[in-house]
C-alpha cells in the first residue's frame, strides 16, 4: 500500500513524524518506508501531499510511482526503494509566492504510450510547460521529459484527467465545460458545456461511453464518434 501524507497537526512542525511523506505499508499497514522529499527553505507554506499517488510499470522500468505536492513538485520513485528518495523530481506548477495556489489534482498514467497527463493550476519554471493540461512522456530510461502542453481554463481548477483509446477526458472545474483532447499531440477533439455549475469529478470510461457528473446533480454520458 502507498500513500502521500498531509501535515502534521498538534506539532510545532508541520512534516513531524510520516507528515508530508511517500510512504509504504505493508498489507497490515505498517510502515515499510518513507520518505519526506520537500525542498527547503521554500516560499510556500503548507506543503504537503494533496493527493494520492500513482503507480506506474512501464516497460524496461521497474515498478515506480509518482506523486504531486502543494508546492508544485512532481516526485518520482522507485517503488522499492522509497527510502532513497525520488530518482526525479519537476515543477509542474509556479513555485512562488505571487502564485499560491496549490497542485490539487491526480494524474493519469497511459503505459501503451508511457505518458503521464495531469491538470496544473500555475504555469512553472520548467520549458515547454504551462498551466493546464500537461503531457509528459517516461523515456527508455525511466524518467519523465515533456511531451506536450495543451488547453487551460481560467481559473485553472480542474478535475482529474481521464485516458481512454488514445483520448484524454476532463472537466474544466469551475467553468462548466467538458473536454476531450488528442492523447499524441494535444489536439483539442471536442467540448461542451452542459452546465453553469463547475464539474470537478473525474470522468468515467466504460468500453464506448464516457460519464460526467456536475455539481448542478446531473450526470452526462457520451459515446464520442457514435
Amino acid at each position: 500500500v502507498y500513500a502521500a501524507t498531509g501535515n502534521s497537526q498538534g506539532s510545532a512542525r508541520e512534516d513531524a513524524g510520516y507528515a508530508e511523506a511517500v510512504v509504504a505499508l505493508s498489507p497490515t499497514l505498517a510502515v515499510q518506508q518513507y520518505n519526506q522529499p520537500l525542498r527547503t527553505p521554500c516560499c510556500i507554506t503548507d506543503r504537503d501531499f494533496g493527493t494520492t499517488p500513482v503507480l506506474i510499470h512501464a516497460r524496461g522500468c521497474p515498478p515506480q510511482l509518482v506523486a504531486l505536492n502543494k508546492n508544485g513538485d512532481l516526485f518520482l520513485y522507485d517503488r522499492a526503494n522509497i527510502a532513497a528518495g525520488p530518482v526525479q523530481s519537476l515543477w509542474v506548477a509556479a513555485n512562488s509566492a505571487q502564485s499560491p495556489l496549490p497542485l490539487i489534482g491526480v494524474p493519469a498514467f497511459d503505459p501503451a504510450t508511457r505518458t503521464l497527463v495531469l491538470m496544473s493550476p500555475t504555469t512553472p519554471s520548467t520549458p515547454g510547460l504551462r498551466a493546464g493540461l500537461q503531457a509528459l512522456t517516461l523515456t527508455s530510461g525511466c524518467r519523465f521529459v515533456v511531451r506536450w502542453s495543451g488547453w487551460s481554463d481560467p481559473p485553472n481548477a480542474y478535475s482529474p484527467p481521464t485516458i481512454a483509446r488514445g483520448v484524454v477526458y476532463f472537466g474544466s472545474g469551475r467553468n462548466g465545460f467538458l473536454r476531450a483532447f488528442r492523447l499524441s499531440d494535444g489536439r483539442q477533439l471536442w467540448n461542451w458545456r452542459p452546465s453553469t455549475q463547475p464539474i470537478f469529478a473525474a470522468p468515467a470510461v466504460d468500453r464506448a461511453t464516457v460519464f460526467f457528473a456536475g455539481w448542478d446533480g446531473n450526470v452526462w454520458a457520451f459515446k464520442p464518434g457514435g
